[in-house]
């Protein structure tokens, strides 16, 4: 008996008019250890059919719907469409084998049957039939595994293309660092320069505050596409007020979103938004804030944190470069200033001392006694010597 794991596991649907031919070819697909089904209509055949088999024993010559009719409906409907189908049929005419084809059938057994050829050619179509399905059951494996390597690829190329566009936002703060602007115009250039990164999933709008260390509040420096209101009310926040004065306040990174207790003012008319607010910081001395609009519903994941992170210890170099230049064009004013006015000062002073020279010299030279040796030597009291 050919009594397999594979056979155990496998059911054949006989479809037959006749009890006898039913009896006769289910002892035998039993003996073999097929599980069998069985039918003796076309329309009891359908039904079985939602039962899944994995092979139909087919007689054409059957009353009412013929099994031509019947193997053309199970081929019609996409539950039953895929089960191979062997005719059975003691017709020899050819014309029928050949209709049987056209329909969909796979083979063809003649009546009265041989066991072992019958066997055999079940054997051989339910290995097909496995075949089949292990083929299609790869392919759908190996779909899901193309895409699931295309989706990694794709995420890979994601990836580079995010630390692509931070090193150039990086590079680009450092080129600009160098350039001649004052820090005000030059904060409105990086500012566009991050929000220019399409990979996050940023807005295009936000702002850098700086921090008034005089006032002890951050005041604006640059900002980019906020409403006129938002750059009223915002112009400067106290540390320690609103979502920017708080992440001042606490010197950490802060995501809030427009109906957060933290907002101090009101987000009424404005689309749905958050706020990533990320401290510039330099030596434990803060120097501003930077404050990127966020999507509706979408929190920075560890790569934007990063991106901004790096951003902001940049700029952080970027400010106080800028303002060490400041302050030292300011000394160079001041001492220009100071020169300037002690050349002054003493060219008055030189001005004045020459200006006595000569009335000295003046009033010398009408004094009696001085500067006419000839009326000294020979006036009206000179005596001769002899």
């Amino acid at each position: 008996m050919e009594d397999t794991d594979q056979t155990k596991s496998q059911k054949v649907l006989i479809v037959d008019d006749e009890p006898v031919n039913l009896k006769l070819l289910g002892a035998h697909l039993k003996k073999a250890g097929y599980e069998v089904l069985d039918a003796a209509d076309g329309q009891r055949a359908l039904d079985k059919a939602l039962l899944a088999p994995d092979l139909i024993l087919l007689d054409i010559m059957m009353p009412g719907m013929d099994g031509l009719e019947t193997c053309r409906h199970l081929k019609e409907s996409p539950e039953t469409k895929d089960i191979p189908v062997i005719f059975l049929s003691a017709l020899s005419d050819s014309e029928v084998k050949t209709k049987g084809l056209q329909v969909g059938g796979v083979d063809y057994i003649s009546k009265p049957f041989d066991s072992r050829e019958l066997l055999a050619r079940v054997r051989t179509h339910l290995t097909l039939r496995e075949q089949e399905r292990q083929i299609r059951l790869y392919a759908s494996n190996l779909e899901g595994m193309v895409e699931e390597r295309t989706q990694q690829l794709r995420e890979a190329q994601q990836e580079i293309q995010k630390d692509f566009e931070i090193q150039t936002v990086i590079a680009a703060l450092l080129r600009l660092s160098l350039d001649a602007a004052d820090l005000t115009n030059l904060l409105d250039l990086i500012l566009k320069r991050i929000l220019s990164v399409t990979s996050f999933s940023f807005k295009d709008k936000g702002c850098i505050f700086l921090m008034d260390e005089d006032e002890g509040h951050l005041r604006m420096a640059a900002g980019d596409k906020l409403d006129p209101e938002v750059l009223q009310r915002c112009r400067e926040v106290a540390r320690g007020h609103c979502v920017c004065g708080s992440a001042a306040q606490c010197g950490e990174p802060l995501v809030a979103w427009d109906d957060d207790d933290m907002h101090e003012n009101d987000a009424t008319g404005m689309e749905p938004h958050g706020h990533f607010c990320m401290p510039i910081i330099y030596e434990e001395r803060l120097l501003g804030i930077i404050n990127i609009y966020l999507k509706k519903d979408h929190t920075p994941d560890d790569k934007e944190r990063d991106f901004i992170s790096a951003v902001a210890n940049t700029l952080a170099r970027v400010i106080i470069y800028k303002q060490a230049q400041l302050r030292l064009v300011e000394s160079e004013e001041q001492y220009r200033a100071i020169f300037q006015n002690t050349g002054t000062a003493m060219a008055i002073l030189e001005q004045d001392h020459l200006h006595r020279a000569r009335q000295l010299r003046i009033r010398g030279a009408h004094r009696p006694g001085r500067g006419q040796p000839g009326r000294n030597a020979q006036g009206p009291g000179f005596l001769p010597s002899g």
